[in-house]
């Protein structure tokens, strides 16, 4: 990603003192191109990030490297436990949950419960017909922590697809 203008203008000015901040970064503190020092346990640690890729390098009294900088992976929540079906989920380290399914029904309005439920909050949810109908007036909102409700103008069958987010 190009640097922004106030960043080009920043890496112009001369710098009066350096910064030194405790800790490794995680990959949302870094600004392509731009280096932190940082204070860890390895001592000095001067990190940049390059097309994405993060890199290190540990600083000795002297300024030196002591390492050459090599690639470090890139900082991502983990997932916990996920399903891949085609209604399924994903749970992520951080309590995040991402569930999404098809439903296949008739009559004018039904519900469909959530396995898992969400344990502390029903953030989002969204769906729509997949069948190619046009004209159905739709309808989909939560109930709870563990219900989505569906309603449309007509009783006839319809498929209707869904995305719901919460943890």
């Amino acid at each position: 990603m190009p640097l922004t203008r106030n960043e080009r203008v920043a890496l112009n000015k001369k710098q009066d003192k350096v910064i030194v901040s405790d800790g490794a970064p995680v990959d949302t503190d870094l600004t392509e191109g731009l280096p932190q020092i940082r204070k860890t346990s390895e001592g000095l640690v001067e990190y940049v990030k390059s097309d994405n890729v993060v890199y290190k390098k540990v600083l000795d009294e002297g300024g030196k490297a002591k390492r050459k900088a090599e690639p470090q992976p890139k900082l991502e929540k983990s997932i916990l436990e996920d399903n891949l079906d085609d209604t399924g989920y994903i749970k992520f380290d951080n309590g995040l949950i991402i569930q999404w399914g098809s439903k296949t029904w008739t009559g004018t309005e039904t519900t469909h419960t959530l396995d898992p439920a969400f344990p502390n909050n029903f953030f989002f949810v969204t769906g729509d017909i997949m069948d190619g109908s046009y004209g159905t007036i739709h309808y989909v909102w939560k109930t709870g922590l563990d219900t989505i409700n569906f309603r449309k103008n007509n009783a006839s069958s319809r498929t209707t697809g869904w995305i719901a987010i919460g943890n």
